[in-house]
């Protein structure tokens, strides 16, 4: 439960509240009630996640004599200041927390294995964040602020996030790789159930955002294969219509990937995309011809949504030359290039399509593609660019949202492909945590690293989007950079008083 919904609904009495907040099974502490509701709801906090439990029971074991150094430690290093400010947002008093009280009950009870409790979890946290955000004024200058704070807020956790991957990645397997692993599990929490209380906030305040935000959601829901969007972006050498027949329950967009762009392609990424398309294009003597056929799969993984890819192989001389010229640009997760047609995607253990007959094919363009309305053809040989969907001339400029829909769309994508990254990252990081063989740990470590620095780019997109296209967000964003700055560089008191 999020501490605003427990100071939303406090329970009744103290001693009612002890029956549901004390120790489980741990004889003799059932029935104990607290000081203060804010005690009890840190003490809640602290059940609910275990690498916080961990890390508490760590320090009362090493002052067992010195209840005060357990009691600061809890209140200056392992309850994370979000959570302070989150009682005091809903109404509580972060002072009336009795650290001291929580610190000897932790003593009295150092040597007790782990409660077992259920971890709380990203999940949990984010949907009841989504479900029931907090209650914002119906005043334009509070919604604004409250969009910058939970930008902001998602930021500032993953940089702690960050932060600690790299610790941990860094750190020998272990307890100090734990530790790092521990706090990065938690500032995903933070950073995952923030992003999904923007998103919450942006279907009750922001309705042309949230309606593009629904729509995007059920788009990436239904996806098989790479995450769809309307800005996920590919080069690609397009299959001529009626060259193999479709698979029932298969896809219908029959091409071979020279190179994925990623999920979320920019205008200034679209436009070096199409420029060095072109080059490579007409750096191709002329038409590529070859073969397509037979049937093949590649083994499930994050990109394919856990399925189980089914293609028909491509045999196409001048292939390769294409696609060394752009490899650089690829954000695919596999680093081998197969030319290929994918067919469907199927549940690991199902039979795989029947394999296709092979059949002649010759490719007259490469083609790059953002979404499904944007695409601009470049003939392979050289020749004039053609272009389908948005005109890819505009298609490439590269300034600011040029109407309401171009901007509410961009924002509702943003923050879509923002919770898609920290999903990912969340997987990989718990992965981490239940397989530390080597090998597997490294593997998950690099993904876990990968989606973590899209979410970090990302938020970083929407902060500039907003600076560009809302005055009020932008304002209140320009403020919390401001504080952040002086946080981090604070003036010293001779200086204030110089001025």
């Amino acid at each position: 439960m999020t501490i605003t919904a427990q100071l939303a609904d406090p329970p009744l009495s103290l001693a009612a509240q002890a029956l549901d907040l004390a120790f489980p099974d741990v004889p003799g502490f059932k029935g104990q009630g607290w000081s203060s509701q804010e005690t009890a709801i840190v003490v809640r906090w602290l059940l609910s996640d275990p690498a916080a439990w961990d890390q508490a029971m760590d320090v009362a074991r090493a002052y067992p004599d010195n209840p005060h150094t357990v009691a600061d430690t809890l209140h200056e290093t392992i309850v994370p200041r979000s959570e302070l400010e989150a009682i005091a947002q809903a109404g509580g008093d972060p002072s009336r927390v009795n650290w001291l009280e929580v610190a000897h009950e932790l003593i009295e009870r150092r040597d007790d294995p782990r409660p077992a409790q259920e971890h709380a979890g990203i999940t949990e946290q984010a949907l009841a964040l989504a479900a029931d955000p907090s209650p914002v004024p119906d005043d334009p200058t509070a919604v604004a602020m409250t969009t910058a704070h939970l930008l902001d807020d998602t930021g500032r956790h993953l940089a702690h996030a960050s932060g600690r991957l790299d610790a941990a990645r860094e750190a020998p397997p272990g307890a100090l790789a734990a530790h790092h692993m521990g706090h990065c599990a938690r500032s995903l929490d933070g950073a995952h159930a923030a992003a999904h209380a923007l998103a919450a906030h942006l279907r009750a305040r922001y309705p042309a955002e949230g309606a593009e935000l629904d729509a995007l959601t059920g788009v990436v829901g239904l996806a098989r294969g790479y995450d769809l969007n309307p800005r996920s972006g590919m080069i690609s050498l397009d299959l001529p219509p009626g060259t193999i027949a479709p698979v029932p329950g298969g896809v219908t967009d029959f091409h071979i990937t020279v190179v994925y762009l990623g999920p979320d392609v920019d205008d200034e990424a679209f436009a070096q995309a199409c420029k060095r398309a072109g080059e490579a294009a007409a750096a191709v003597p002329g038409p590529l011809t070859g073969t397509v056929g037979g049937i093949g799969s590649f083994k499930p993984s994050d990109g394919s949504d856990g399925q189980v890819p089914a293609w028909a192989g491509v045999l196409l001389p001048g292939a390769e030359r294409l696609r060394g010229s752009l490899e650089d640009l690829s954000a695919s997760e596999h680093k081998d290039w197969k030319p290929h047609v994918t067919l469907a995607y199927v549940a690991p253990g199902e039979p795989l399509p029947a394999p296709v007959p092979q059949a002649p094919v010759t490719f007259t363009h490469l083609s790059v593609h953002r979404g499904d309305d944007e695409v601009a053809r470049f003939p392979l040989g050289g020749g004039p660019q053609l272009a389908s969907g948005i005109a890819a001339q505009a298609a490439i400029s590269l300034a600011r949202a040029v109407s309401r829909d171009a901007k509410t769309a961009t924002t509702g994508h943003l923050v879509q492909t923002i919770c898609n990254h920290m999903a990912h990252t969340i997987r990989h990081v718990a992965a981490m945590r239940d397989d530390p063989e080597p090998a597997v740990r490294a593997f998950n470590a690099e993904h876990a690293a990968t989606h973590l620095a899209g979410a970090v780019e990302h938020v970083a997109k929407l902060s500039g989007h907003l600076r560009d296209n809302y005055p009020e967000e932008a304002r209140h964003l320009d403020g919390l950079r401001k504080t952040a700055d002086q946080i981090a560089e604070p003036e010293t008191i001779s200086g204030q008083a110089a001025q």
